[in-house]
């Protein structure tokens, strides 16, 4: 299966319910800034910043709420994207660069380059790591989320369908070839939910399904719901769904491979 393909399709379905539901996303794009304004609390005025898989803007807030750019690069998979950032961006000098991530030519000299809760739907996330390094100039700064493999552990657990995530280890190993290490991290983020059905609603409304091809059949929604309640449910009668985002702050080094 083409995962960004599929993922293109999800986030599009979901533009309009997405920014309503994005519970978790919100909260890591906001850690994410919070970890990125103690590595640098004086961010450099006029420098070249790439962010990918920017969707509606969720981490795009983030950055502009500190950072003073000189020019910005914009990319995401999904051009439906596009309204919604141009509005965004008014009075920037801003780019869209719309496509797969790792095929495009992203560009080169980046001050910054950021990414939130997007890459983990690419195919070799190490070698795009290197991408990134290449695209930064010595001394760029990377800040990064992604998932680790507990992500939406109570999905995968009914239905044995979900994303090969990395554990944070891989994700070390992957930036210490070219990048110095400021912060790297992994958070959970339990959602309480009203009853399963609210979760497959979610997770609708916000696109982070995409792996799956079977179809929910009325036998097998009702089995899943049982079992969901029976195996997640908490004390005040709800049910918990897990995020599970890993954190990467690191600067290029002078001399990469």
């Amino acid at each position: 299966m083409d995962l960004t393909a599929s993922a293109c399709r999800r986030f599009t379905r979901a533009i309009g319910t997405y920014n309503d539901h994005a519970l978790a996303q919100r909260e890591i794009c906001q850690h994410l800034a919070r970890l990125w304004s103690e590595v640098e609390p004086e961010p450099p005025a006029g420098r070249k910043i790439l962010e990918v898989g920017c969707g509606g803007g969720g981490l795009t807030r983030w950055l502009l709420a500190r950072e003073r750019g000189g020019e910005w690069v914009l990319n995401d998979l999904c051009e439906s994207w596009r309204p919604a950032l141009e509005r965004l961006m008014v009075g920037r000098r801003a780019t869209y660069l719309f496509g797969d991530a790792e095929t495009l030519p992203l560009g080169e000299d980046y001050g910054l380059v950021a990414t939130a809760s997007a890459v983990q739907w690419l195919r070799d996330q190490s070698a795009f790591v290197t991408k990134l390094a290449h695209a930064l100039r010595p001394g760029g700064l990377l800040l990064l989320s992604t998932f680790g493999p507990d992500n939406l552990k109570e999905v995968r657990a009914l239905t044995g369908e979900g994303l090969a995530y990395a554990e944070l280890s891989s994700w070390r190993r992957w930036v210490e070839r070219d990048f110095v290490i400021e912060r790297l991290e992994e958070r959970f983020i339990p959602l309480a939910f009203a009853d399963p059905l609210e979760v497959l609603r979610h997770m609708r409304y916000t696109g982070v399904t995409g792996t799956s091809s079977s179809v929910w059949t009325p036998g097998r929604l009702n089995g899943f719901l049982r079992a969901y309640r029976a195996r997640f449910g908490v004390a005040d009668g709800r049910v918990v769904l897990t995020y599970h985002p890993l954190f990467v702050i690191a600067r290029r080094k002078e001399t990469i491979v």
